[in-house]
């Protein structure tokens, strides 16, 4: 180590300090290796395009579900599922499942199989909208004109 100037960084096993996972292959066998292990439902396989869906109406939905799985608002899980969405143009259904598990646990694959099946179906609607949604605000709708 020369005095006369700044310290240099060393690399610690192959990688600089501040590595992500993404870059630590470490953690990717681990990752693959995990999702050979859990079964996932087959709507997993359909790909979903983020252009085409409108997370803005999703997004109530989302907190309203993870508020009745919890048993209490968690703004921290909320924003973590709306960030795990917004990242990827075509999200990978299995890594959010894995990455949700810790917070919401056995619930995870419950909450997933709705959450892709709603994107799946905002996928394929004109509107970007879940067909689900749709049809549950017309009811909404049609209760409310009942009781004018």
């Amino acid at each position: 180590w020369d005095r006369s100037g700044p310290p240099r960084r060393k690399m610690s096993a192959g990688f600089f300090r501040g590595t992500t996972y993404d870059q630590d292959m470490r953690w990717n066998k681990k990752m693959d290796k995990l999702k050979k292990s859990i079964k996932f439902p087959p709507c997993f396989k359909e790909k979903v395009d983020m252009e085409k869906v409108r997370l803005a109406v999703l997004k109530p939905w989302i907190s309203v579900r993870v508020t009745e799985m919890l048993g209490f608002p968690d703004e921290i899980v909320i924003g973590l599922i709306f960030n795990l969405l917004e990242e990827n143009k075509k999200p990978d259904p299995k890594d959010i499942q894995i990455k949700l598990t810790g917070f919401l646990e056995r619930k995870a694959k419950p909450f997933m199989k709705e959450l892709w099946e709603m994107l799946v179906s905002a996928t394929k609607h004109p509107s970007g909208i879940p067909k689900e949604i749709i049809e549950a605000k017309k009811k909404e709708i049609l209760a409310k004109m009942k009781n004018v």
